[in-house]
């Protein structure tokens, strides 16, 4: 299992995989655009499958690249700022831009463990 976590932002994005081991695989950011999550989803599929997606601020920022995510099939959690998986019931703030450690944060074991559901199609539908 590949682990992806997005620390995001109005203009950008910063990510950070793991694999299964905890030994981090790669990392990458760019702009907050359509034509950028592509890029970051063709640059993940590269690290191999299955991938896990945890984006900080998946109604917020991040939304656009959750969207996306969803519609191409992939599994996306919402991380609150303080680090905990959750099924995208609260509306995070955030106080740093672009932070690898904060990215980094969102793959933490103890975080993949407080997992309780899956940010489903329920984002593609929002406008």
């Amino acid at each position: 299992m590949i682990t992806i976590g997005v620390d995001a932002h109005k203009r950008v994005h910063v990510t950070v995989a793991f694999d299964t081991g905890g030994r981090e695989v790669g990392a990458w950011s760019g702009p907050n655009t359509p034509g950028s999550w592509s890029r970051l989803r063709t640059w993940a599929a590269s690290l191999g499958e299955p991938r896990m997606w945890g984006i900080e601020g998946a109604w917020i920022y991040g939304r656009g690249l959750a969207q996306h995510l969803v519609a191409a099939g992939e599994t996306v959690y919402e991380v609150n700022p303080r680090g905990h998986l959750s099924p995208c019931l609260s509306n995070p703030t955030f106080s740093r831009a672009g932070d690898p450690g904060s990215a980094s944060r969102t793959t933490d074991p103890s975080v993949r463990n407080a997992i309780q559901q899956p940010i489903t199609t329920g984002l593609t539908t929002i406008s």
